[in-house]
């Protein structure tokens, strides 16, 4: 697809927030530029750095616009429509903000407490109702691990501590970040473009010893990934001498320190915690962010999409003969898998062997596919076909010489604007249900 380096970015700042199911305002958008060399890490490698200004850009969401690679409801730019107006609405806003504020004003009260920032699909703002709240909380020096064990105590006595016994978290409060006042800059190794996002899209809700402006001086490096992004407005802030002076809570901090540390190590293994910062997240989240994105990204970019659908029950050389045919059709492969009910109409009760989770896995493990996803179940009818063509819109529709319906399918494609491509003969020696059999 023919693609300036303008529009390419902007496909991949909509396409980071749409892994959230999230859509963006103009203003949103402009603000979440980055610089264009960060293409590389989308696996793009025709990009040559330029200067570009922001009326090219805002050139480049019209001309996007005009090719519905991307689409705008009202305010709201997304890459699928099915993103747009599905900000969180005022009621749950209304509902969240209470739950906020009932952490603000405890906050407030804690003097060790120097800053509360709301992090997470709320700061970006996208939120379900049925989520928690996610928060990174700041301390002064040497207060971290007491003010999270009271923090702890105080969220179980209201009610409000991260996993609930009913599994309600809606009105949970979830402190997955930590840090004391000492510890506010981010280590070099542990700098990227999605820490960048994730400070760029903080809320600040409780602001002590102006806290966000120490925060945001010694994270400066986080602007030096976007183009249009400034600083934002903060107070003036001279340090006051420090006085020495003895620590009588240090032992007791020390102690919270082992104890906290030492109790979740048995429970969720090694973490990533010090004395003076503590990062609860999943180690997981970031690379599964990061690779998503590139997934959206490359799926937006692609001028050739290739979808083939089946039911994938155990995989033979047959199917990956077929899949790399398939693949070479295109430049962005997206494979359908039949819901474990459908194939017990089509196969028998004795199927699928594996379920459609596993065969999601399998297919994926592949690493041959850029996307698998698991189609409806209810996909029997002409309508159903028709429905998911329109979603995914592909170039081509692969399919091997013995698949059911052609003729019908063509018809479906070609009023779609693509064609059904066959990419492999049959081959009766090989099929799923000679090998179950066969292993019998």
């Amino acid at each position: 697809m023919d693609l300036s380096v303008a529009e390419k970015t902007i496909i991949a700042v909509l396409a980071y927030s749409s892994q959230f199911n999230h859509s963006l305002t103009q203003n949103e958008l402009i603000e979440r530029i980055f610089k264009p060399e960060f293409l590389s890490l989308l696996q793009d490698k025709k990009i040559k750095s330029r200067k570009i200004n922001r009326d090219e850009f805002l050139l480049a969401i019209n001309s996007l616009k005009k090719k519905k690679i991307i689409f705008q409801n009202k305010k709201e730019l997304a890459l699928s429509k099915e993103h747009l107006s599905k900000r969180t609405n005022i009621d749950i806003k209304d509902f969240k903000q209470e739950v906020v504020e009932d952490l603000v004003s405890l906050s407030k009260k804690i003097p060790w407490v120097l800053g509360v920032v709301i992090t997470g699909s709320y700061a970006a703002g996208m939120i379900e109702r049925e989520d928690d709240l996610d928060f990174l909380i700041i301390t002064k020096k040497n207060r971290l691990w007491l003010t999270r064990l009271l923090f702890l105590f105080l969220s179980w006595i209201k009610g409000r501590r991260p996993h609930l016994p009913s599994g309600d978290l809606s009105h949970s409060w979830d402190f997955n970040f930590w840090l004391d006042e000492t510890s506010l800059s981010m280590s070099e190794d542990k700098r990227s473009i999605y820490e960048a996002y994730e400070v760029l899209q903080t809320k600040w809700v409780v602001n002590k010893d102006s806290i966000k402006t120490r925060f945001f001086k010694q994270n400066e490096w986080v602007y030096d990934y976007f183009l249009f992004a400034d600083l934002p407005e903060i107070d003036s802030y001279t340090e006051s001498p420090k006085i020495k002076s003895p620590d009588m809570f240090l032992w007791l901090e020390k102690l919270a320190f082992f104890i906290q540390n030492y109790y979740r190590q048995i429970r969720h293994g090694k973490q990533n915690t010090s004395f003076h910062s503590a990062f609860f997240h999943q180690k997981s989240t970031r690379k599964n962010i990061l690779d998503n994105w590139k997934k959206e990204y490359l799926k937006a970019t692609s001028s050739k999409k290739v979808l083939v659908t089946g039911v994938f029950d155990v995989l033979h050389q047959e199917h990956k003969k077929f899949l790399k045919a398939a693949k070479k059709e295109g430049d962005y492969l997206i494979i359908g898998i039949e819901t474990d009910s459908r194939v017990k109409k089509i196969k028998g009760d004795n199927r699928p062997v594996n379920n459609q989770e596993q065969r999601k896995l399998n297919l994926e493990k592949l690493d041959m596919a850029d996307e698998v996803f698991i189609l409806p179940r209810e996909f029997t009818k002409k309508s159903d076909y028709q429905r998911l063509i329109k979603e995914v819109s592909p170039s081509i529709l692969a399919v091997s010489a013995h698949s059911s319906h052609l003729d019908v399918k063509k018809k479906i494609m070609n009023e779609c604007g693509g064609k059904v491509k066959v990419v492999l003969k049959h081959n009766p020696k090989f099929s799923s249900t000679k090998i179950i059999n066969g292993s019998k």
